[in-house]
C-alpha cells in the first residue's frame, strides 16, 4: 500500500471553503516499484459536495527509467477529467487544462454533486518502474 502524507479516508472530512474563498487540497503519495502497475488507481484528495475545481497540479519524480509510464488525474467514471496522459518517465510538473478535453472540463466548472475523490491513474505501466513520489494539489471553491 502506498504511503500517504494525508489521509483520504472518509473519516477525514473534506475541507469546505466559504463564500469567495479559494481552497487548496494537497496530498503526497510514495509508490514502490510494485505499485506502478497498469490501471492502478490511487485516491489522492477528497473534495466536498458542491466543489468546483479551478486547477490541479500534478508533480512526479522520475518513476520510469524505461520509456512507457503514463498517468492521468480524474474521478471515478472519468479518469482523465483533469490531467490526461502525462509522462512519469522524468521528474516534472503537469497542470490541468493542458489539452482541449481537460480544459473543457475546467471551463464548464460544474459543481460536484457528491463528495468526490480525485484519483491518480497509472494508464501505462512503466517500462522499468522506479519508486517515487506523487504530489497532487487541487484548487477549488464551493458553490
Amino acid at each position: 500500500m502506498p504511503g500517504y502524507t494525508k489521509s483520504v479516508a472518509a473519516a477525514a472530512p473534506a475541507y469546505q471553503p466559504e463564500g469567495q474563498e479559494l481552497a487548496c487540497a494537497w496530498n503526497r503519495m510514495t509508490l514502490t516499484t510494485g505499485e506502478l502497475t497498469l490501471n492502478a488507481v490511487y485516491p489522492m484528495v477528497r473534495l466536498p459536495r458542491g466543489a468546483v475545481v479551478h486547477d490541479i497540479v500534478l508533480k512526479v519524480t522520475d518513476m520510469d527509467t524505461g520509456a512507457a509510464g503514463i498517468a492521468s488525474v480524474g474521478v471515478a467514471g472519468d479518469t482523465e477529467r483533469y490531467i490526461r496522459r502525462v509522462s512519469i518517465q522524468a521528474a516534472g510538473t503537469h497542470r490541468s487544462g493542458n489539452d482541449a478535453t481537460a480544459a473543457a472540463s475546467m471551463i464548464a466548472a460544474v459543481p460536484l454533486t457528491a463528495e468526490t475523490t480525485v484519483d491518480l491513474l497509472i494508464q501505462t505501466a512503466p517500462g522499468t518502474a522506479a519508486a517515487g513520489t506523487v504530489d497532487v494539489s487541487v484548487f477549488y471553491t464551493v458553490e
